[in-house]
C-alpha cells in the first residue's frame, strides 16, 4: 500500500515529510477499520488530512514559483474529486475496502511516487543551490 519512496526526510520539507508519514498512519487505520463507524470515522479523519497537506504543498509550491505547479495541482484536484465521491458513498455502500485501497494505492504509488517526487527534487535542488558556498571569486572581493 505504502510507497517503497516515501520516508521521513525525504521531501526536502519537513512538514510536507510529517504529513506524509501521518497519511499513511491514517490510511492504514482506514484500511484496518472492522466496522462502519470506524470506517466512517477513518475516511473523514483521512479526508481531512489530505484536504489540508495537499494546500500546505500547494501553497508552498507556490511560494517557490515551482514549475510544476499546474500538473501537481490537476493532480490534487483530480484526487480530491475521487475522494469526494468515495466520502459520498459511505453511507450508501458501507465498507468498501476494496475502493479505499485502490484510492490509497492512487494516492501513494502514483501521487506521491511521481508528482511528488518530482517536487522533492526540485526543493532538493534549490536548497544545493541557496546553500553552495559562494565562488571564491566573490570572497576576495
Amino acid at each position: 500500500m505504502a510507497s517503497k519512496k516515501l520516508h521521513t526526510g525525504q521531501s526536502g520539507d519537513s512538514t510536507i515529510d510529517a504529513q506524509h508519514d501521518a497519511l499513511i498512519v491514517r490510511s492504514r487505520r482506514l484500511l484496518a477499520a472492522t466496522d462502519q463507524t470506524m470506517l466512517t470515522l477513518c475516511a473523514m479523519d483521512l479526508y481531512q488530512h489530505i484536504r489540508e497537506h495537499f494546500a500546505d504543498e500547494e501553497r508552498l509550491m507556490r511560494k517557490l514559483k515551482y514549475p510544476g505547479l499546474k500538473a501537481h495541482v490537476d493532480q490534487h484536484q483530480g484526487l480530491i474529486l475521487k475522494l469526494n465521491a468515495m466520502v459520498k458513498n459511505l453511507s450508501i455502500e458501507p465498507n468498501k475496502n476494496v475502493a479505499w485501497s485502490s484510492f490509497i494505492s492512487d494516492l501513494t504509488r502514483n501521487h506521491i511516487d511521481t508528482y511528488d517526487e518530482l517536487l522533492s527534487a526540485f526543493l532538493k535542488q534549490r536548497k544545493a543551490v541557496i546553500t553552495q558556498d559562494p565562488p571564491k571569486s566573490l570572497i576576495a572581493q
